[in-house]
């Protein structure tokens, strides 16, 4: 007996480790079509692992993310084959998402997916519903169909289960922007900026039309993860903060901010070569020579500060320092035609013409499928009347294609003139 029962336990256990065993495998088969857009054979892998006894809240994750990205797909106007058509996608998806939320009501994840499914269904109801031009309202908040409230209350629970998650209020801030609604986004952007303080993070902040509202609730956030405990330096969030402020043209108020920055750590070169620009926009020429000749000495690889520098010198006439430095900017990138065409103007502008034209001329053959290149040394000959120079600039760019019309015309008639 004792002999029956072990062997009956041992090829329990070896089944189920078996079923187990087949499930992630075929999960994995799940994925693996998923990634290769067959949605079709995902679906039946994933149906497959859960009737072998797979994690059931993990594959109807999957599911579900699998039904949401066909119908994303579908909405982006790919032509591809799922195993539902759009309606049935969508009911399936919302019972798999209440499963899960039954029974992990504490997972923000969860309730990030049940904000989609109500988001793709605020769509399908707005495609099929004919538009009632006397029930709309000035009010965007009025607009709203109750599934885009009921996404949006999700995605507010997701952020209040994970506070520190920027990612749930910043896809709040994005929905509420599209609907043209800045008042209510900007507390969710507050949050959102307070969790993660960068600012390449939150790409809406980098938007030429955000609005101003937007952009005092990121300030607002940079200051509340300043005043906690973050995983970004101080340094780091006050030069953020600033680029902020540069970004959307307001480089006075940014002042302070990339200075604080600089003083809490005087190498950084970020700062150092934030305030650079801001300086160099204001025509504080001076500030500008201070913050680039620290940021030189950071990084004195680094081609920028040596650029900046001579365009501060020149701005204050100084010529024979602007090509100082213009001269280092090109040999820090031999292959930027900032730096040539920089030099070859501050050249030309001191009467050292065939220095110059040596510069243009480089910057040319080293970026010979640049037509930025060949029009500068195409404007510098003609600036300087050189027909036969001028008309080997012409031949290569009119061999790159696609040429500026007043390029054509003004080579053109270059050719014309030529005796």
């Amino acid at each position: 007996m004792l002999l029956l029962c072990f062997s009956l336990i041992l090829a329990a256990e070896t089944a189920y480790f078996g079923g187990r065993c087949l499930a992630g495998l075929l999960r994995q088969r799940g994925e693996r079509a998923f990634f290769r857009s067959d949605h079709r054979r995902a679906w039946r892998n994933y149906e497959g692992a859960m009737a072998w006894g797979g994690d059931a809240g993990t594959l109807a994750a999957d599911e579900v993310e699998l039904l949401l990205f066909g119908l994303d797909q579908r909405e982006a106007g790919f032509r591809i084959r799922t195993e539902f058509p759009v309606g049935e996608s969508l009911a399936r998806a919302r019972d798999l998402a209440v499963r899960l939320i039954r029974e992990a009501p504490y997972k923000a994840y969860y309730w990030s997916l049940v904000a989609d499914i109500y988001h793709h269904e605020a769509r399908r109801r707005r495609l099929e519903t004919p538009i009632d031009l006397d029930t709309l309202s000035e009010d965007p908040l009025a607009n709203l169909l109750p599934e885009d409230w009921l996404s949006i209350a999700a995605l507010e629970t997701a952020t209040q289960l994970e506070p520190n998650n920027y990612v749930y209020p910043d896809l709040l801030v994005e929905m509420l922007l599209e609907i043209d609604s800045p008042d209510l986004a900007a507390h969710y952007c507050r949050l959102a900026v307070a969790a993660n303080p960068n600012l390449r993070d939150h790409r809406y902040l980098l938007r030429a039309d955000l609005q101003p509202v937007i952009v005092e609730a990121a300030l607002l956030g940079f200051a509340d993860a300043r005043g906690a405990h973050s995983m970004l330096p101080p340094d780091g969030i006050d030069t953020d903060a600033g680029r902020l402020l540069v970004v959307h043209g307001q480089d006075e108020r940014a002042i302070p901010y990339l200075e604080r920055a600089a003083a809490l750590v005087p190498k950084s070169y970020d700062a150092l070569s934030e305030l650079g620009s801001a300086y160099y926009r204001m025509k504080d020429y001076e500030g500008m020579l201070r913050s680039l000749k620290r940021a030189r000495l950071v990084h004195p690889d680094q081609p920028w500060p040596y650029y900046g520098l001579g365009l501060a010198h020149l701005a204050l006439g100084d010529l024979q320092a602007a090509m100082s430095d213009f001269t280092a900017a090109r040999e820090a990138d031999p292959r930027d035609l900032r730096y040539f065409h920089a030099l070859g103007e501050t050249l030309e502008k001191a009467g050292r013409i065939e220095e110059a034209e040596r510069q243009f001329l480089a910057a040319a053959n080293l970026n010979q499928g640049e037509g930025l290149a060949w029009s500068a040394l195409l404007a510098f000959y003609v600036r300087h009347p050189d027909r036969k120079g001028a008309a080997e600039a012409c031949a290569n760019l009119l061999t790159l294609g696609q040429v500026d019309s007043a390029v054509r015309e003004q080579c053109a008639a270059l050719e014309r003139e030529a005796p």
